[in-house]
């Protein structure tokens, strides 16, 4: 899954406090501060639907700074990779 999420207040001491909070989640595998309409964009980890609904209502909203959360899930993946030739 992955989540974009928006913060509320979004000042260096509010996004450290964040990213601390998403460092301490073992289903979060990847976290990118973006330049979008959201702060956040969090790659998650679950073992089904049901899983990830309830990381996101027990979870994720219980972290007092997170303004709204959108989530989307890959139909597929049609490339990965991690090396780059330069």
């Amino acid at each position: 899954m992955f989540t974009s999420i928006s913060i509320k207040n979004h000042n260096t001491i509010h996004v450290a406090d964040f990213i601390r909070e998403m460092n301490k989640i073992p289903e979060v595998m990847e976290v990118y501060h973006i330049g979008e309409n959201y702060h956040f964009l969090v790659k998650v980890v679950m073992q089904n639907m049901e899983s990830y609904l309830k990381f996101v209502l027990h979870r994720l909203s219980d972290i007092p700074d997170i303004d709204h959360i959108q989530s989307s899930f890959a139909l597929s993946n049609n490339k990965y990779t991690t090396a780059f030739n330069l």
